[in-house]
């Protein structure tokens, strides 16, 4: 099949993309589109963050979509980070740009996105089934009572230990026997602080959240973080993301040369534990320990409201969307499905002949982990102004693991002001 090497090019998109700051992050020309005008191309544009399934199945289920005139679609990489992704994919929609025509959106992004005006209503037509998807998962991707977003895959926090370590009964247990966790100043702060926050103080900043009381703030919100900073691996794990979390959990910390044996980690690095020698049938995954709330998370596929390709862009959601494509994400490429069709046949083509493919019978196991893990996850707060509730709350829990906790009030005060949309300071007052 001839391949079309599509490559950008200069005039109005040039100054437009360099004003967003838009990157494409990926060096092959076959996954950059051809751009005219305000971005208008041929064929169709994914958007999104950088693909981490396991043998780029994304990529591979993009482009191996052909659109009833023949049309293709190729996958465009915008930022390594979710806070990055959110703020490229944001900035080109607020510039009106049609350069993407589907965009890849976190789970917390949907109500944001909905109310700027960014995406398109989803036609009932687009969802291969919706009955079919797990009820709290295809809601997350809806915003006042309107669906806007089709969940692509799903997430949820998940308990992985290194054999033989012993289960911790409880979170404070985990807590106090340490594990490796994304502490980073990134999104995965907002996400572990909030884990710890509902498992030991209870459930609080989940969901629809309008207001904050001080009472809340008092007796559960700053509690809860200082559970956080009691945990064993809160110092070492201060500079970890995803991926330095799983290299302290595999080979161990090179500053501290500490290894972990546990570890909170999303369902894909199962399969990326399963494709490593050093660790392949030396560890088991579990749900987060009791009572086993876990945030729930994802990607969502979202047509942009000005794409000039809407009704191709919500064909092709359908497909990528449905169980055929779900089945590969999750038993090739290692995402948590959002069908419950899509893990009742565990098995990856070739699986046979790659000793990095989990067998059926690991996916099997995985496959019912996920689904226990799935019924007690609950979603960060639904908001509008998510990204500055989130960046509000990681400088409270920092303050918090630096030793220099907020009032009660001051948090408070601080979280309300953004649920507003606006900046706030949740530093401690000076003495």
């Amino acid at each position: 099949m001839r391949k079309r090497t599509e490559v950008l090019v200069a005039s109005v998109v040039a100054g437009v993309v360099t004003f967003l700051g838009v990157r494409v992050l990926t060096a092959s020309p076959s996954t950059r589109p051809e751009l005219r005008g305000c971005g208008e191309h041929a064929g169709l544009v994914v958007a999104g963050g950088t693909d981490v399934s396991a043998g780029g199945q994304r990529r591979t289920l993009v482009q191996g979509w052909r659109g009833a005139g023949g049309e293709r679609a190729s996958l465009v990489e915008v930022g390594t980070s979710s806070d990055e992704q959110r703020s490229q994919l944001a900035a080109a929609e607020e510039a009106r740009s049609c350069a993407y025509d589907v965009l890849i959106l976190d789970a917390p992004w949907v109500a944001e996105f909905a109310q700027r005006g960014f995406l398109d209503h989803v036609d009932p037509a687009w969802v291969a089934d919706a009955d079919g998807v797990f009820p709290a998962v295809y809601q997350a991707g809806a915003w006042k009572g309107t669906q806007y977003a089709v969940p692509w895959n799903t997430d949820a926090g998940l308990l992985y230990a290194r054999k033989g370590t012993p289960a911790p009964a409880n979170w404070r247990d985990l807590l106090a026997t340490g594990y490796a966790s994304q502490l980073a100043d990134y999104e995965g702060l907002t996400v572990n602080a909030l884990e710890v926050l509902w498992n030991t103080e209870g459930l609080v900043l989940t969901g629809a959240v309008d207001k904050v009381s001080v009472e809340t703030a008092a007796g559960i919100i700053l509690p809860g973080l200082r559970q956080l900073a009691a945990n064993r691996a809160a110092g070492d794990s201060r500079s970890y993301k995803e991926a330095e979390t799983l290299g302290a959990f595999v080979g161990g910390d090179t500053t501290s040369n500490r290894r972990w044996d546990l570890m909170r980690h999303w369902p894909y690095a199962f399969r990326n534990l399963t494709a490593d020698p050093r660790v392949h049938g030396a560890f088991g995954v579990g749900p987060l320990p009791g009572p086993g709330y876990s945030v729930l998370g994802g990607q969502y596929l979202a047509v942009s409201r000005f794409s000039k390709h809407a009704a191709e862009a919500g064909r092709l959601v359908r497909e990528l969307t449905g169980v055929r494509s779900e089945q590969r994400l999750f038993a090739c490429g290692g995402f948590a499905a959002t069908r419950q069709a899509a893990f009742e046949d565990p098995n990856c083509q070739g699986a046979s002949k790659d000793p990095d493919v989990p067998t059926a019978a690991e996916l099997a196991s995985f496959a019912a982990t996920l689904k226990t893990a799935l019924r007690t996850a609950h979603p960060r707060p639904v908001t509008p102004y998510y990204e500055q509730f989130s960046e509000t709350f990681r400088q409270c829990v920092l303050n918090v693991l630096d030793g220099h906790a907020p009032s009660a009030k001051t948090v408070a005060d601080a979280l309300n002001t953004a649920l507003t949309g606006h900046r706030s300071d949740c530093s401690p007052a000076e003495k």
